[in-house]
């Protein structure tokens, strides 16, 4: 009894430390502002270890700046992060954007340090407006004066990659080898990449009288070249071949110009793109075997019309596509394909997220002519006939209690 007793005394005191504690926190929490984080490339907990000036709430409509971060990829590999500093209450119309550019080889440790950095020489209009601002003080670190550099690869960067991966057991077993090389030149006023990719996959299976070996191969080969023409249109050309054993393809190419508007500047493109695209190409196909359509090879044109709609703002994120096809004069081989992910902020606390997409398809002109065994529908050996394909999601997320999140605690 005594032991409980003891227990209970400990216990009221802790809740009155926390109180104390409580209002100690709530005293900071009335001068700083605060501050609403809303970024998918983030390491939440080394910014507030490291940013312990402001106030982190997890409501957006609380706050007062509200930092919305998005992620484009370099043409050198890397990432440019783009910082938008949106001014809400007293801070309302009080907007700034920063910009961060790391390398393909950074470390992520030196990446997220150079975040911090960023967010904040973002805060510094925000904090010196605020009550807190006699308690900050600014520290420059004299660096030598830059240096130019002199890119021997004159913008061109090559990557590659070969791999492998085993696995078995006493009736099965699979093997797989990967081999892709991609280069790309990005500047301003032209976009070039190339890539070669190969696959190999093999299949054991042990069954009661045999041993099933399945082998599947592919290699594609695309090449896309564009010209910049401003800061609305571009035009371009994609060239592709590819040989693959699931869908029947011995040898297939395709040569196709394009031209593309985008209704949004593309220098606004981390936040907001309409853009619409049309292809008309040249497309040569040789089969394996003969398709249902007694084809051993055939030649055809093909027109395609692409749509893509992206919005990263402060009440969501959509992304939306688009995609017709049809091939001239076979006008009745199409495809018609959309996909989407709709994510919202509908009020305090409360997100609605969707995502789904659904396809119709007329354009199978590979198939292999002759029936498809049961073997080779359970292991995805062929490619089957198909007229729709769809997938569908939708989520509720809902957060509510205090609003404040400064605190990082790592234990367990």
């Amino acid at each position: 009894m005594k032991f409980f007793k003891i227990l209970a005394l400990v216990l009221i005191m802790q809740i009155i430390g926390i109180a104390k504690g409580s209002d100690d926190r709530f005293a900071f929490n009335n001068i700083a502002p605060k501050l609403y984080l809303d970024c998918n490339y983030c390491d939440y907990n080394h910014i507030r270890e490291n940013i312990t000036f402001i106030n982190y709430v997890i409501e957006r409509k609380e706050a007062d700046i509200h930092l919305l971060v998005t992620r484009e990829r370099t043409a050198s590999g890397g990432a440019k992060y783009s910082f938008y500093f949106l001014g809400q209450n007293e801070f309302k119309s009080k907007n700034d954007t920063l910009f961060l550019s790391v390398h393909d080889n950074e470390a992520w440790d030196n990446t997220r340090q150079k975040m911090v950095n960023t967010i904040k020489l973002g805060l510094i209009p925000y904090i010196s407006k605020s009550l807190i601002a006699q308690d900050i003080n600014v520290s420059y670190k004299e660096s030598k004066s830059p240096v130019k550099v002199n890119d021997n690869w004159n913008y061109w960067v090559i990557r590659t990659r070969v791999d492998g991966n085993f696995n078995g057991e006493e009736s099965s077993g699979a093997q797989r080898y990967g081999l892709r090389v991609a280069t790309d030149r990005i500047t301003e006023e032209w976009k070039i990449r190339a890539d070669v990719e190969y696959d190999f996959n093999k299949n054991i299976e042990k069954l009661d009288n045999e041993t099933l070996i399945v082998k599947k191969k592919d290699i594609e080969f695309d090449f896309l070249l564009v010209k910049s023409l401003n800061n609305h249109w571009s035009t371009g050309m994609f060239l592709e071949a590819n040989s693959d054993t699931y869908s029947n393809m011995k040898v297939g190419y395709s040569f196709s110009p394009a031209i593309e508007y985008n209704i949004f500047p593309y220098s606004e493109a981390s936040r907001k793109e309409f853009s619409i695209r049309y292809a008309l190409g040249y497309e040569n196909f040789s089969y394996r075997d003969t398709t249902i359509y007694n084809k051993i090879k055939e030649s055809l044109l093909k027109q395609s019309l692409r749509m893509d709609i992206r919005f990263n703002q402060p009440w969501g994120e959509v992304n939306f596509f688009l995609y017709g096809s049809n091939y001239i004069p076979i006008m009745s081989k199409n495809r018609l394909s959309i996909n989407n992910r709709i994510s919202l902020n509908l009020f305090k606390g409360l997100s609605f997220n969707i995502r789904g997409g659904a396809s119709i398809i007329h354009d199978q002109l590979s198939l292999e002519k002759g029936e498809v065994s049961l073997t080779e529908r359970l292991l995805n050996i062929k490619e089957i006939e198909t007229s729709y394909s769809y997938w569908f999601g939708v989520g509720l997320e809902y957060t509510f209690g205090s609003i404040y999140n400064n605190i990082v605690n790592p234990r367990f």
